[in-house]
């Protein structure tokens, strides 16, 4: 299972979106903030920007919750919560996320996983097997079964999503 081999977790629920949350980077809102990318798979922008004080507002405002915070800013994968197909795309250092399922700790497995979780066959193990057709929690995401794949499929898989996530990047400059 994922969740055996890597961290499945989830982040930031504000309480409050419009006032902590803002569509566009701005003076005290320089935090790349993503909530629920599945439907843009590989790459994607991030959903908008956190306030910067959010660890404080965090700590004052009852529903405003910050979780797992040893992992916030680092490299990983966030995947879709609700109301898309399941996906995956890469979070880049630096960004936070929401209560959508996230991933770390791949220790430069991060490519292969990352093109494993957006292929048909995961998509059919959460559609069909967990019957999770709009909500994956990071629960879920943890026990998505990881085939023990040798070291040449993992570099095809590698390649896949570095094309994929770089054509993404590309059509976005």
């Amino acid at each position: 299972r994922l969740g055996d081999l890597f961290r499945c977790i989830t982040g930031i629920s504000t309480g409050d979106d419009k006032k902590y949350i803002s569509s566009v980077e701005r003076e005290g809102f320089s935090t790349p903030f993503y909530k629920n990318p599945g439907s843009r798979r590989f790459f994607c922008e991030p959903d908008g920007f956190l306030t910067d004080n959010f660890l404080a507002v965090g700590d004052k405002v009852k529903n405003f919750m910050v979780r797992n915070k040893a992992f916030l800013k680092k490299e990983g994968i966030t995947c879709s919560s609700m109301g898309v197909s399941f996906g995956a795309c890469y979070l880049p250092t630096g960004s936070v996320y929401g209560v959508n399922a996230n991933i770390f700790g791949m220790n430069g497995c991060e490519w292969w996983l990352l093109a494993y979780l957006n292929s048909s066959l995961v998509t059919y193990l959460v559609r069909g097997i967990f019957h999770r057709t709009n909500m994956i929690t990071s629960g879920y995401v943890s026990r998505i079964p990881v085939l023990k794949l040798d070291p040449t499929d993992k570099a095809k898989l590698e390649i896949i999503a570095k094309e994929a996530v770089s054509g993404k990047i590309q059509k976005h400059q």
